[in-house]
């Protein structure tokens, strides 16, 4: 096999399966965005979504803030210990928390499970048929199934963030109270 052959190869795996996806994806993304845009999501749907999407994801956050909140403070007071600047423990720790490690750690950790959450809902109707049965009713699935879960996650991710940023402050006060 040649040089030239070779790259051949690599070029068209890559069209057929990287840009195909990437194709795919894009559509779904349109289409989702198209069904939350529609008037025809349902409140209910959004409401059930915003309870297992942001409530059952509450405790997930709140735990990660407390730590993530203490080790920050902790980790500032021992820098600034050396400085005898132990007095700003606390003002750093909650700009550092509302400014960066607050909304990204929520993002991660309560992404993470509502993404894996919602990917194992769908792929288990889609191997179930229900997705099927859904559209042999007249429905569309992605304005049904996923416009309420955009909107859900939507909502819900700033709502987190904002109790991770609380949530982590009171961890940082524990530690430079103690």
């Amino acid at each position: 096999m040649t040089a030239t052959q070779a790259f051949e190869r690599v070029g068209e795996s890559f069209t057929e399966g990287v840009l195909v996806r990437v194709g795919n994806m894009a559509l779904l993304i349109g289409r989702s965005a198209r069904g939350v845009a529609a008037r025809g999501v349902r409140i209910v749907d959004v409401a059930y979504q915003l309870q297992a999407v942001g409530v059952r994801s509450l405790a997930l956050v709140v735990t990660m803030a407390m730590f993530a909140g203490m080790v920050l403070a902790f980790q500032f007071g021992y820098g600034l210990e050396r400085f005898g600047a132990k007095l700003y423990i606390g003002q750093t720790t909650v700009t550092a928390l509302v400014r960066e490690l607050g909304p990204i750690m929520t993002a991660l950790v309560a992404g993470g499970r509502i993404g894996a959450g919602i990917a194992a809902e769908l792929g288990g109707m889609a191997v179930t048929e229900q997705l099927d049965a859904v559209r042999a009713l007249g429905a569309d699935p992605v304005q049904r199934l996923v416009a309420p879960r955009i909107l859900a996650v939507t909502i819900a991710m700033p709502l987190l963030a904002v109790i991770a940023d609380a949530v982590g402050a009171i961890g940082g006060l524990l530690v430079g109270w103690l």
